[in-house]
């Protein structure tokens, strides 16, 4: 049996309204195959591109490593003194200039829970 006369017996057994669905998928299917896509090498240079850009404007030059570390440390000791456990932490979430601002008890309790 041929692969068209395959696909049109399961197609036949289907509900109309899939039949439906069938051809919007291979009318999406069409329409994709029509847009010419990126090779490999176009890709490597736009990515090459980008990074060099990024690498120019030194987006790091005026952070001291040092001090970036020690200003985590600190931040993670003030978040699990408060209550706000590692989760929250590893999750990326940085209540910046929390433990300087005039933050009430309150505020730090809605916090942790």
């Amino acid at each position: 049996m041929k692969l068209n006369q395959a696909i049109q017996q399961h197609l036949e057994k289907l509900p109309l309204a899939l039949q439906g669905e069938v051809l919007d998928y291979v009318l999406y299917l069409k329409q994709k195959t029509g847009k010419p896509s990126p090779d490999d090498s176009e890709r490597r240079k736009s990515l090459a591109s980008a990074l060099e850009k990024v690498a120019a404007m030194n987006p790091y030059a005026d952070v001291d490593p040092v001090a970036w570390v020690r200003e985590q440390r600190e931040e993670r000791a003030f978040l699990e003194l408060h209550g706000v456990d590692g989760a929250i932490c590893a999750t990326g979430i940085v209540f910046d200039n929390l433990k300087h601002s005039s933050a009430s008890e309150g505020t730090l309790a809605a916090l942790s829970v």
